[in-house]
């Protein structure tokens, strides 16, 4: 025979009715495992000096969630630049581990400063090589990908390269946006003006979310 328990709801004041009608709101009461299926990752890329960074922690704070920082920009720092091939298959797979551990702490959206894509990109600009792990990695899914314009100039940081080469990273990243079929958006302008840009789109991420399916398992 069924037993009911709580009727009342008087020890767990949630229904699942209420919760698959809007995830986000609730999601205190799903585990992070669990949750972290509902949340929408959101990457940015673009050439060196496009305000990647910035953008991403910006946008994390105009939604109250969290971003992930680019773990290739520590470990180069960590090494003072002397960054191996090896290194950068590290970077690949520790940025993706990077990502899944804040999946769960996430309020609706993730947002990421980079890709295993750039790590790509670097593995041939750096040593012309493409290793299988990256190739692989750079095949993870987005929900959506905002390509940060360099409308702005070029700022050298110590860190980077030319503007000559901060602009054939540019159209490196066209042409591989042009062929990829996640949904994509160009950010221009300062910051102000591409949160602006962005923040309806991302709200249109966030609303389609109460009612999407999980990821299936093993879904990259």
């Amino acid at each position: 025979m069924p037993h009911l328990v709580d009727l009342r709801r008087e020890q767990f004041a949630i229904s699942a009715s209420r919760i698959r009608n809007d995830i986000h709101a609730h999601r205190q009461w799903l585990h992070p495992d669990v949750y972290r299926d509902f949340v929408c990752r959101v990457v940015l890329l673009g050439a060196e000096s496009s305000g990647k960074s910035t953008l991403a922690q910006a946008l994390a704070a105009e939604f109250d969630t969290v971003w992930v920082p680019e773990y290739g920009r520590q470990l180069w720092e960590e090494k003072d630049g002397h960054l191996t091939l090896d290194d950068l298959e590290t970077i690949g797979s520790v940025q993706v581990a990077n990502e899944e551990t804040l999946l769960g702490k996430a309020n609706g959206v993730l947002f990421c400063d980079t890709s295993p894509l750039t790590t790509l990109g670097y593995a041939g600009w750096m040593f012309n090589a493409a290793p299988e792990s990256l190739q692989s990695l750079s095949q993870r899914s987005y929900d959506l990908t905002v390509l940060c314009s360099t409308d702005f100039g070029f700022i050298q940081d110590g860190t980077r390269q030319s503007s000559e080469f901060q602009r054939a990273q540019q159209q490196w990243y066209e042409a591989r946006m042009a062929k990829q079929a996640t949904p994509c958006v160009i950010a221009q302008g300062n910051l102000g003006q591409r949160i602006q840009q962005l923040k309806p789109v991302i709200d249109g991420l966030l609303g389609n979310g109460s009612l999407r399916l999980a990821r299936s398992k093993g879904a990259p």
